[in-house]
């Protein structure tokens, strides 16, 4: 019987050309109004409870590739370039917005069905460059309307991609056109996974990969490894289906590489005792929790960086007032830089205390600063929100944050420094994904 209408999703939830380029498919967006009330930036101090801790430089002890087989070669294919700009939802989410690299509004992608409830950056997949933010080739998403499928608007012609099967989770190669989806099924009582890749303009009619999981943990793709727009792998971890709870960060367990290069095989990077996190836009790096069955250790006192290629890692000192752990990890394009999201607090009791803050560090560790969520919520025109998710770095020193309490409705980006500083109103909505060149 088929049980995707009841995926329940664990995270928050984030997750393109002006009018001339785009007549038959973007209409010209109003300008977002700020709020109405900017306030003044505080100087990037840390409380004095939440001082960066130095962590000691180790070969990392917590983990060793688990298989002998090397990661696939990095290409340069694999966005090794800042974005040209982002997208976010609004309203009804029956459309996107896009914006440039300077945070200009400059269209409007219409989206109708599209589900925002979607697993988080995998919602929306812009399949091809978009210079200045001027997309002129498909952009894919997941709908959830009559049935879980996977859209496209192209050109301004919105039709059906992906039809006659359940798609719970879809990943694109950023700037191209491979992607990859997921579909779930019950059979004999256990969770069956099936993973498809494929380009916009055809292929994959057959899935590549299969699981069949009486614990009932699905396959998720992370990352899509691509080249010349041909799909060569896919990075993915698994998630129990269809729960719910007090749950801060996605309880993914294990990291696996699917290689579709000479024949396919499977390969075990991390293993279960571990959640990634994040993995760097050239696919290079990984940050992980411990974890038990995925669920990150909020007692446990580290988050690890750790290159798959040099096989060596660091230790993060987490705040010991961060009792729900540390997610969300995302790298500068440059891959000198990491940010992540900490949290304290239950969200689901009695009387609500949950909060959380973004950390931010260099690849070696060193802690430079931590923003709490009372900070940038000023910011937003909401002094109420508490949840504040580092999205993704605009370039190499700038960070996107997504600020909101309980009114998803009243979701905002803010953008900051490296260091803390330069702390500014960005755009309203959530967001959605990036856009390259």
């Amino acid at each position: 019987m088929k049980r995707s209408y009841w995926l329940v999703i664990l995270a928050v939830l984030l997750l393109a050309s002006t009018a001339c380029n785009l007549a038959t498919r973007m209409a010209q967006p109003t300008e977002p109004a700020a709020p109405p009330v900017q306030p003044q930036e505080p100087e990037p101090v840390n409380p004095v409870e939440e001082q960066p801790v130095e962590p000691a430089p180790t070969n990392s002890p917590s983990i060793q590739p688990t298989n002998t087989i090397p990661p696939p070669t990095p290409t340069t294919e694999v966005n090794p370039f800042a974005p040209s700009g982002f997208l976010t939802m609004a309203g009804d989410f029956s459309s996107l917005t896009v914006y440039d690299a300077q945070g200009q509004p400059v269209g409007l992608i219409q989206t109708p069905g599209l589900n925002p409830g979607g697993y988080a950056g995998g919602i929306v997949h812009v399949a091809g460059g978009a210079p200045n933010g001027n997309i002129n080739v498909p952009v894919i998403y997941h709908a959830f309307d009559d049935s879980t499928k996977i859209k496209q608007n192209n050109n301004g012609q919105i039709s059906d991609l992906i039809t006659g099967v359940e798609v719970t989770y879809m990943r694109g190669a950023p700037g191209q056109s491979a992607f990859a989806y997921v579909t779930t099924d019950w059979i004999n009582d256990a969770l069956v996974s099936k993973v498809y890749i494929r380009t916009v303009q055809g292929g994959g009619a057959a899935p590549f990969w299969e699981r069949n999981d009486p614990q009932i943990y699905a396959i998720i793709p992370l990352a899509v490894q691509a080249a010349n727009d041909e799909p060569q792998g896919v990075w993915y971890s698994l998630m129990p289906f269809g729960i719910g709870g007090d749950i801060v960060f996605p309880p993914h367990k294990g990291l696996y590489y699917l290689n579709l290069v000479g024949g396919g095989s499977e390969n075990l990077y991390l293993t279960d005792d571990f959640n990634p996190v994040g993995i760097s836009p050239d696919l290079t790096w990984v940050a992980y929790a411990a974890a038990d069955n995925g669920f990150v250790d909020g007692e446990n006192s580290r988050l690890t960086l750790y290159n798959l290629y040099t096989t060596v890692g660091i230790d993060i000192p987490i705040n010991p007032a961060s009792n729900r752990g540390a997610g969300y990890a995302v790298f500068s394009p440059d891959n000198q830089h990491v940010a992540w999201m900490e949290g304290a607090g239950w969200l689901m009791a009695e009387v609500p205390d949950f909060h959380s803050k973004v950390v931010i560090a260099n690849i070696d560790g060193v802690i430079i600063t931590g923003i709490r969520d009372d900070i940038l919520a000023g910011f937003t025109g909401d002094p109420s929100a508490y949840m504040i998710q580092p999205m993704g770095w605009l370039d190499n020193e700038t960070l996107i944050v997504e600020v909101r309490g309980d009114d998803w409705g009243n979701t905002s980006l803010v953008k900051v420094r490296f260091d803390g500083s330069g702390i500014e109103y960005l755009a309203p909505g959530r967001f959605a994904g990036f856009i390259y060149p």
